[in-house]
């Protein structure tokens, strides 16, 4: 009635386990901070109704509640794992995160506006 098919896959022999990482998708959420950012035009940013989204290679994917130290070419700051899902279109672990310190601090924010590896996106 059902045909299945299992496939098993094995590393290459000289493929060392712990040294694999994983490409994820990371997408992060700010606070509001006290002074909103603008844009290019000088309109203000609704920091909260947009995501930060960038590539970062990881050891293993991370869980939910685990700790994370972010960057940008300027700052290391601290995120929290909120959740994490399969995307099948991307072939990805992605990695919702949010920014744990309130409110989120105007350096930081600018910086990761700044960045190239940082992508603003916003929510739909």
């Amino acid at each position: 009635m059902f045909n299945f098919q299992i496939v098993m896959t094995r590393l290459p022999v000289d493929c060392d386990e712990g040294s694999m990482s994983i490409q994820t998708e990371i997408r992060l959420r700010l606070p509001r901070p006290k002074v909103a950012p603008r844009d290019a035009n000088g309109y203000q940013i609704d920091i909260p109704s947009v995501r930060f989204v960038r590539r970062l290679d990881v050891p293993a994917v991370p869980k939910v509640d685990d700790a994370l130290q972010l960057s940008t070419s300027q700052y290391v700051f601290p995120a929290v794992v909120s959740r994490v899902a399969w995307d099948d279109a991307k072939s990805m672990f992605v990695v919702e995160c949010r920014y744990t310190q309130r409110p989120a601090f105007a350096d930081h924010v600018t910086s990761i506006m700044s960045d190239p590896e940082w992508t603003l996106t916003p929510l739909l």
